[in-house]
């Protein structure tokens, strides 16, 4: 699990507002694996912003978002954002391509997988940590098998419903009720899997996370939406060409790995993974 860090202040007047950053990332596409990129994020800078990458010379940005280019495959970055306000505001996180990574304290996190070419997605989404119950192919969310979890009394995760067109299908998490039925837990994992129905998509899939802070969802087609939320935060994962397409028993295909998703539910850090080879499937 990727961690943001902040640093203690020195004790005097001023005070830090630099806020927790955002990376989305771009895979390399040459055959050097080498042209990738890094969107950061900030926010409540006071001064002059600049970063370094893996302990490097600083480099001033003047606005926010901005782009790092030149990233390898394969490579840990360490990316130190610093506000010139005050000696010791800074920010740092590490991440790999492949990995889209954030903080929101969310009540409700929605996983919508986005497809812009092919026909009928078919999606498999569970929670892989902690153990739920959902460890057999039958207990994933989507068409032909579950279409809330628990099955029984209140679910803390919904499936949108089967789209066998193009567009979306979306998956809502109720954190608030997670949390309260499993106290004692800190890491959320959820893996987000799909296949081809019917015509394969020659564009890259996307999950699209949406988290809530307050307010209550409704549901909209294959989406759910929160007019009422307090606060919300939207972050993608790197897409990926999914291939997929079983020719038979389709119904009992776990699908391909989109990306899975690491929330934190002490910290409120997540990090979205279209490279995780280590989480198992089902």
């Amino acid at each position: 699990m990727r961690s943001f860090k902040k640093n203690i202040y020195k004790l005097n007047s001023k005070s830090c507002n630099l806020e927790p950053l955002s990376v989305i990332t771009t895979d390399p596409t040459n055959e050097a694996g080498d042209n990738g990129a890094a969107t950061i994020t900030y926010s409540g800078n006071q001064g002059i912003i600049s970063y370094n990458i893996n302990n490097g010379t600083f480099v001033t940005v003047t606005s926010s978002p901005f782009i790092i280019t030149g990233l390898s495959a394969s490579t840990e970055y360490t990316i130190i954002v610093k506000d010139s306000f005050e000696e010791d505001c800074q920010k740092s996180i590490t991440f790999n391509l492949g990995e889209s990574s954030f903080q929101f304290n969310a009540d409700y996190i929605m996983l919508t997988y986005e497809f812009t070419t092919g026909l009928d997605l078919d999606t498999r989404t569970r929670i892989v940590t902690p153990n739920v119950g959902q460890t057999t192919q039958s207990k994933y969310l989507g068409w032909s098998k579950l279409i809330q979890y628990p099955e029984t009394g209140t679910p803390y995760e919904i499936w949108s419903g089967d789209n066998t067109r193009t567009g979306f299908e979306s998956v809502l998490f109720n954190i608030n009720l997670f949390k309260t039925t499993y106290p004692l837990e800190n890491i959320l994992v959820i893996d987000a899997r799909c296949f081809w129905f019917n015509i394969v998509g020659t564009t890259p899939v996307n999950v699209a996370t949406t988290l809530w802070k307050g307010g209550l969802p409704i549901k909209n087609g294959f989406i759910w939406e929160n007019p009422t939320a307090t606060e919300t935060f939207q972050i993608n994962s790197v897409g990926k060409i999914i291939t997929l397409a079983p020719a038979t028993d389709k119904a009992n295909s776990s699908g391909e790995r989109v990306a899975t998703l690491t929330y934190n539910l002490s910290n409120n850090t997540g990090v979205l993974n279209n490279n995780d080879t280590t989480t198992p499937s089902v």
